[in-house]
């Protein structure tokens, strides 16, 4: 991996990793600006490989129903009609975050990649491989 700043990295680790430090408490380091563009973009990644191309609205519907079942302390969080705009938002769908409580949206930005990946065993090479491409493509999106 490149020479990143350790914040960066720490923030991006806490998204995916079970046990991580605190990503609220990483991201006041960090700076709201940065911290949920990096989120949006963990959020995308997560989403894309979570829902690839071909998965249909009713799947990502009925995961987002699943979830506060899945993560109870969540539950007052993880409404499913704010998760699924949410995750269709992040696979590239515009228009569905408007008028949603700006709170709300960056606590889930802080919470889905999580919960999105964590199905998912990543090894520490395919976690330093998120973490590059989320630093990537927040940093496209800033040129």
């Amino acid at each position: 991996m490149a020479d990143r700043n350790p914040d960066e990295v720490a923030l991006l680790t806490a998204l995916i990793t079970k046990g991580s430090e605190n990503p609220k408490a990483i991201a006041a380091r960090i700076g709201p600006a940065r911290a949920y563009a990096l989120a949006g973009s963990a959020l995308a990644i997560a989403a894309s490989r979570r829902f690839p191309a071909g998965s249909t609205y009713a799947e990502v519907a009925a995961y987002s129903r699943g979830l506060a079942d899945r993560f109870p302390n969540g539950a007052d969080l993880l409404k499913p009609t704010v998760v699924e705009a949410m995750i269709r938002s992040g696979r590239g769908e515009e228009g569905l975050l408007d008028g949603l409580n700006t709170t709300l949206v960056q606590q889930l930005l802080l919470m889905l990649p999580y919960v999105l990946m964590t199905d998912q065993e990543l090894s520490a090479e395919e976690k330093a491989a998120f973490i590059e491409e989320a630093i990537s493509l927040t940093d496209e999106g800033d040129e």
